[in-house]
């Protein structure tokens, strides 16, 4: 099994994403692939993940957040180098060209005169497409904005000086230091909100590990600032490890923590929805005030069920943009020369070697 995650996903300030941090951050040689949509990306990228694995490599993928099934991404650290989708919504560019990212255009192998006899259906479908996205980042906007103030009012329900405590002896256990620079993060997003819901790799990518330590909270307040204690403190330890940011508040609150190498994680155990056997869990009662969120209850339930509601609707409505985007895909798939795609497919691999 390979560790599976998003590099970004509809947040409620429109699409977030990590994908320029795998050259700059990551010191990764950059591949990004420009081509229409249904024309082999996500397919190519499979099957190098498939070659990968039959050569005993390690390899990371990276899932679509608009299409959970489809790749937008890959990643191979044995070799160096990873290979993204950098078309919209995550457009992606070379920043240093040919010396650290390189784009393989794959729009010669599309029949670009059979697509413009279909370029008023064309122009209907994207239109579609593009409303019913904004109509979802509405939703998750709103959701988003309750989740921050159901996270606001938990946090002065729990003892923050006793969580915070409680972090700093957990990762002084766990990650003791290793002594040279400083360590490093690899961003990820680990759950969303996409055509099946909220979906993610949460216990999957957990069953991976030998160690995993839950932080069951009910509110998230919690568990974001344990999370946070703990990334700071790996950080300063000299640690790599991959820090997944929550879609709803992508550039400060933090899911979950794997530490592939140490095969050990720290996940936000709401992420999860199904039991971890091998996991340690920790309680939110240990640390919350009873008293304080009694005062609080009935507005810490409207809000978390109101947030539920509001992604619900988003994902129905991302459900409808992927159906429209599956009828986008089928008109270009028909038009590209999938031969001449396999050869492009064949001179990549003797490119990197595999």
């Amino acid at each position: 099994m390979a560790y599976q995650y998003y590099l970004g996903a509809t947040s409620p300030g429109g699409f977030a994403g990590f994908f320029d941090t795998l050259a700059s951050g990551e010191k990764l040689k950059l591949y990004i692939i420009k081509s229409g949509p249904g024309s082999g990306k996500s397919s190519l990228m499979k099957r190098l993940a498939a070659r990968l694995e039959s050569r005993g490599l390690s390899r990371e993928l990276i899932r679509c957040s608009s299409d959970p099934d489809s790749l937008d991404g890959l990643i191979c650290r044995e070799r160096g180098f990873a290979i993204i989708d950098g078309t919209a919504p995550h457009v992606v560019e070379p920043s240093i060209p040919a010396a650290r990212e390189r784009v393989l255009s794959l729009y010669d192998t599309i029949d670009s005169a059979a697509l413009s006899q279909k370029l008023t259906r064309l122009e209907s479908l994207f239109s579609q497409n593009a409303a019913l996205h904004a109509r979802a980042k509405s939703f998750i906007a709103a959701a988003g904005s309750l989740a921050r103030d159901l996270m606001r009012a938990a946090t002065g329900c729990f003892y923050e000086d006793k969580a915070r405590r409680y972090a700093r002896s957990l990762a002084a256990k766990l990650l003791p230091p290793l002594g040279g620079e400083g360590g490093a993060e690899r961003l990820r997003v680990l759950s969303a909100a996409t055509p099946k819901g909220l979906y993610g790799f949460a216990a999957e990518n957990a069953s991976l590990c030998e160690r995993a330590y839950v932080f069951d909270d009910r509110f998230g307040a919690l568990a974001a600032l344990l999370l946070s204690e703990i990334r700071d403190a790996a950080l300063r330890a000299g640690y790599g490890f991959t820090a997944c940011r929550s879609f709803l508040n992508p550039y400060e609150s933090i899911d979950a923590l794997f530490f592939e190498e140490q095969s050990l994680c720290f996940i936000n155990g709401a992420l999860l929805d199904t039991e971890l056997p091998h996991a340690k869990r920790i309680r939110d009662a240990r640390f919350y005030s009873v008293e304080s969120l009694a005062g609080k209850a009935k507005r810490l339930s409207f809000e978390k069920k109101a947030a539920r509601s509001l992604l619900e609707e988003a994902a129905r409505l991302l459900a409808e943009a992927k159906a429209v985007h599956d009828e986008i895909e089928s008109h270009y798939s028909a038009a590209v020369d999938f031969e001449l795609l396999r050869e492009r497919e064949e001179k990549l691999y003797i490119e990197l070697g595999v």
